[in-house]
This record gives C-alpha cells, sequence and structure tokens, in this order.
C-alpha cells in the first residue's frame, strides 16, 4: 500500500514546491508549513490539485454518485485519478471523503 498526500496548487509545502500563496479553497489542507501531525516517512508523494479541479470533482461526486462531499474530497478523487494516469497507472485506489457538502451551501459549489 502506497499513500500520497494531496495539497492545492501554489501551496504544496510537503512536495517541496515554492509557496506562492495561501488563498485556495480547499478547506482542511494547504496550510504551507510542517505539522505536527503529518508523518512525513509515511508519505510515498504528493499531488498537487487546483482549485478549479477539486471544484469539478466535488460537483462531479454530488451528480454521477450521489456523493454530497466537500472540496477536500474532491481534491482526493482528483489526485487518485492523477496518479491513475500517471505512475500508478492499472493500480487500486482508496480515497477519504473527508465530510458533508452541507457547510458549503453558503458557497457557489454546488449553485
Amino acid at each position: 500500500m502506497r499513500c500520497y498526500a494531496v495539497e492545492p496548487y501554489g501551496c504544496a509545502y510537503y512536495k517541496g514546491e515554492v509557496i506562492k500563496g495561501v488563498s485556495h479553497r480547499i478547506q482542511g489542507g494547504g496550510y504551507a508549513k510542517a505539522m505536527d501531525i503529518v508523518e512525513r516517512e509515511l508519505m510515498d508523494g504528493c499531488v498537487t490539485v487546483t482549485d478549479k479541479e477539486a471544484e469539478y470533482m466535488t460537483r462531479l461526486l454530488a451528480k454521477k454518485e450521489g456523493i454530497f462531499a466537500g472540496f477536500s474530497s474532491g481534491a482526493n478523487l482528483m489526485a487518485a485519478l492523477k496518479q491513475l494516469e500517471g505512475t500508478e497507472k492499472g493500480s487500486h485506489f482508496g480515497i477519504v471523503i473527508n465530510d458533508c457538502g452541507l457547510k458549503y451551501m453558503s458557497t457557489n459549489l454546488f449553485s
């Protein structure tokens, strides 16, 4: 089993990218700094996802699968798809659906 971190584009601290800004819509990630709870040695890699990619996948989860989730869940799905199209082609993936979409009703995510 391998484990990949998902980070917002521009805030990929664990991927080692230059931090371009911490303004993103993917809540629960992209803090652009080391966090005590993260055990870096357990990560096999990091995948960056843009806000647009996360939003698109979050909406697709609701529309196609009936899964009402938030931005980070869409980001996790996009990251898995990126890996499956690349270095993990032919592999199996599990993703985490982090929360319910209710708290995003005040945003334009589901408008």
